[in-house]
């Protein structure tokens, strides 16, 4: 079983590494608040807010941060999806 383990390993980190982005990306979207385009339904109807200075960029970061995040869950996913299919094909040739 050990060894099983071992060939499926790069799958299950890239896979982990895919859930914590994940999860990172929900929390900062939370966090980017009125500039959350995805939230929309979330707040008033009108667009404009009021923010300090402070807040807003700690909003804008929150935004960067989830839209980063997303790109490393979907670089994620799809690298493990290709690491598991050349496993496989290697499985099946030996």
């Amino acid at each position: 079983m050990p060894d099983r383990l071992r060939r499926s390993a790069p799958v299950l980190v890239l896979a982990a590494i895919a859930v914590v982005a994940a999860v990172v990306c929900g929390v900062a979207a939370r966090a980017a608040g009125p500039l959350n385009p995805v939230a929309s339904w979330a707040r008033p109807a009108g667009r404009d807010f009021v923010a300090t200075k402070s807040q807003y960029e700690s909003m804008l970061t929150a935004a960067h941060v989830a839209g980063s995040a997303a790109v490393v869950v979907i670089v994620a996913v799809l690298a493990a999806v290709v690491v598991a299919m050349v496993a496989h094909r290697r499985r099946t040739r030996a």
